[in-house]
């Protein structure tokens, strides 16, 4: 699969001396939806917090003032400072920057080692383009949330799957074997070491390994729930139930709200998070945590089957479910049925692809893949809502918006173009995994792209003893990054 290439490069104003200039590179171990840095541009009549300028991507190298404290101007020499941009070529700078790495890895690609460490948090995938995204207005308006609830809805709803209606589909850019989601406590490491040992032992097919770790995940998966049964026994048992023998949802809820916002430092709130559960082996306790409970509502929330995604392998994906829970009719109530919860790995792009009918509109999941990827990097380079086609690029002045304390920098974006793609691809493959993980952390490739910074500035006098400067920066992102995490 080819990954997909967004570099930008800019400029943004910074006041102090050229002397205090430090240049830097920082990596975003998030990058979806995140900055790789945030810089101090200057103090606005020395109130704080100063003005600053965020830049968006899994990596960007810049210039900030010494210890990020910048200078302090007034209102009145705002004007100026934000004029130093009007010579600094967003355009030159870009082409200068694209040739640079272009040139860097056409001559130079060196193999990427595999960290253990993964993403959290929103999935590219969730991002709606042409109606292939996110769906979750469909739960609020079929009723498929319990009423009251203060809950989120799941990232997809899809109408039938796997012989079930109204299925709720979550999606993550978790690796297997990280904290997260439904995987907390204890089986997060048992977990990891379980696909450790089926990586170094395994001796098959990809397919076979996959199938094997994933496997091992469904494994983890139901220890969990099992244990989070625990907590919703603890919990519902102290409930009076209504008069037709229900456990109302919503005094569930407030109960969990109040565990959450107790203070586990005291011993109140110890006493409060651990939840005993009483079984035929005796008595065993569960200590309940935020995420836990978190995850507790989120799930039961939702009145349908649910299934959970994460990611294998980019490209790869260990799906769980369904996960369902007993009414509150019943003696379970709200518990998970542990039992029902199968495996299976599914192949694609993103793991969404396999509900998703591609052929009804004719476009291919690449074709999408490609199409969210671009509005996500051009919605969070440029922060508008203009859509980056391959090999084009486009611009924005660098502006404050009035009120606030966060300035816009200008910027230039391209996406790589078919050539660009082919060229890196052909090379990447399969030792790299990811650009913006290795080659862009390469020491030679930086040095040279720092040079380019520090080679081109305007600057502007402000008053007496400061200076003004257009500052360069660039940032880069990468669809797999992005996607699927640092693998």
């Amino acid at each position: 699969m080819r990954d997909i290439y967004a570099l930008a490069a800019g400029f943004y104003p910074l006041v102090g001396s050229i002397s205090n200039i430090e240049y830097e590179t920082h990596r975003s171990s998030y990058g979806i939806a995140g900055s790789a840095a945030t810089i101090a541009n200057y103090y606005l009549n020395g109130e704080q917090p100063p003005v600053t300028s965020n830049l968006a991507g899994n990596i960007s190298i810049y210039g900030r003032a010494f210890a990020n404290e910048p200078g302090s101007i007034s209102n009145e020499e705002e004007v100026d400072v934000l004029g130093t941009l009007n010579n600094a070529n967003v355009e030159e700078h870009l082409k200068n920057t694209s040739n640079t790495v272009l040139g860097k890895y056409s001559m130079d690609l060196t193999e990427a080692s595999r960290s253990p460490k993964g993403l959290l948090g929103r999935s590219l995938e969730e991002i709606d383009v042409d109606g292939f995204g996110g769906t979750e207005r469909m739960a609020r308006e079929l009723n498929l949330m319990r009423e009251g609830t203060t809950a989120t809805p799941p990232d997809y709803i899809v109408k039938e799957y796997k012989g079930y209606k109204n299925v709720g589909f979550e999606v993550t850019r978790q690796a297997l074997g990280t904290a997260g989601h439904a995987f907390q406590g204890s089986v997060v490491s048992k977990l990891a070491a379980d696909i450790e040992k089926i990586n170094d032992t395994h001796e098959g097919t990809e397919e076979d390994r996959y199938e094997k770790i994933a496997k091992a995940g469904l494994k983890r998966i139901k220890e969990r729930y099992k244990s989070y049964n625990q907590i919703i026994a603890g919990i519902t048992n102290k409930i009076k139930r209504d008069a037709d023998g229900s456990v109302a949802y919503l005094k569930f809820e407030r109960a969990m709200k109040d565990i959450r916002e107790s203070d586990p430092a005291t011993e109140a709130g110890k006493e409060a998070r651990t939840i005993a559960f009483r079984n035929v082996a005796g008595k065993t306790t569960n200590y309940a945590t935020n995420s836990a409970l978190l995850h507790i509502q989120h799930n039961v929330a939702f009145i349908n089957p649910l299934f959970d995604t994460y990611v294998i392998d980019e490209g790869a994906f260990a799906e769980y479910g369904p996960i369902m829970n007993f009414s509150g009719m019943a003696q379970r109530a709200y518990q998970f049925r542990v039992n029902a919860i199968d495996y299976e790995v599914l192949r694609g792009i993103f793991a969404s692809d396999t509900i998703m009918d591609f052929n009804s509109v004719g476009v291919s999941a690449a074709d999408v893949a490609e199409k969210k990827f671009s509005v996500h990097a051009t919605k969070n380079m440029v922060k508008h809502g203009q859509v980056l086609n391959k090999g084009e690029f486009i611009k924005s002045v660098a502006s404050r918006p009035s009120g606030t304390r966060k300035l816009i920098p200008s910027v230039a974006v391209t996406q790589a173009d078919k050539d660009f793609r082919e060229v890196i691809g052909k090379n990447l493959e399969p030792a790299t995994k990811f650009i913006a993980a290795e080659a862009l952390n390469d020491p030679s490739l930086i040095s040279k792209l720092k040079n380019l910074i520090m080679k081109q500035s305007s600057q502007a006098t402000i008053g007496e003893t400061r200076t003004a400067w257009a500052q360069p920066y660039i940032s880069a992102m990468t669809f797999k990054e992005q996607a699927y995490g640092s693998m």
